[in-house]
C-alpha cells in the first residue's frame, strides 16, 4: 500500500474537491454538507490508496463529456487523473506521482527500475544502476 506525504495528499485532495464544486455545484451541494470534511475525508481515501472510485468518475466524465463543450473540464480532468497514479519508490519508499519518476539504467542502458528523482540522480551519479556486467556473468545454458 502506497502512502503519501499529508501536505501532497491535501493538496490533491483540495484540488478534486474544487473541481468537483466547478463541475456540478449545484449537485455538490446537495451530496456535501462540510467541504472541510469532505476533503478530509478523500485526504483519507487517497492515502489509503482507495482512489478506484475517484478514477472511474473523472473517467466517466471525460468520456461523456464533450470535446467541443467541455474542453477545459476534460482537460483538468486528465490532469487530476495523472495524478492519482501514484507509486512507491523502491529506494526511499517514498510516494511519488508517476510523471516525477524515472528509469533507471543498467551498465548496458537497459532500463532497470523506476525510482523518484532525488533516488534517480544519486543512482545514475556512478553513471549505471547495479553491478557492471558482461556476457560472461549471464550464465546462459544453451542446450
Amino acid at each position: 500500500m502506497v502512502k503519501l506525504k499529508t501536505n501532497k495528499i491535501t493538496m490533491l485532495a483540495q484540488e478534486i474537491d474544487e473541481f468537483l464544486r466547478d463541475y456540478d455545484p449545484y449537485d455538490y451541494d446537495d451530496r456535501v454538507p462540510n467541504r472541510e470534511e469532505a476533503i478530509e475525508e478523500l485526504s483519507e481515501k487517497l492515502k489509503n490508496g482507495e482512489a478506484e472510485d475517484i478514477r472511474d468518475y473523472l473517467e466517466t466524465l471525460i468520456e461523456d463529456s464533450s470535446p467541443i463543450l467541455d474542453a477545459t473540464l476534460i482537460r483538468q480532468a486528465n490532469v487530476l487523473l495523472s495524478r492519482l497514479d501514484i507509486r512507491e519508490c523502491p529506494v526511499c519508499k517514498n510516494s511519488v506521482e508517476r510523471p516525477d519518476m524515472y528509469y533507471t539504467k543498467d551498465c548496458h542502458g537497459i532500463p532497470m527500475r523506476l525510482v523518484c528523482v532525488d533516488c534517480y540522480s544519486k543512482i545514475m551519479s556512478s553513471g549505471y544502476d547495479g553491478q557492471y556486467y558482461t556476457e560472461a556473468d549471464e550464465c546462459l545454458d544453451y542446450y
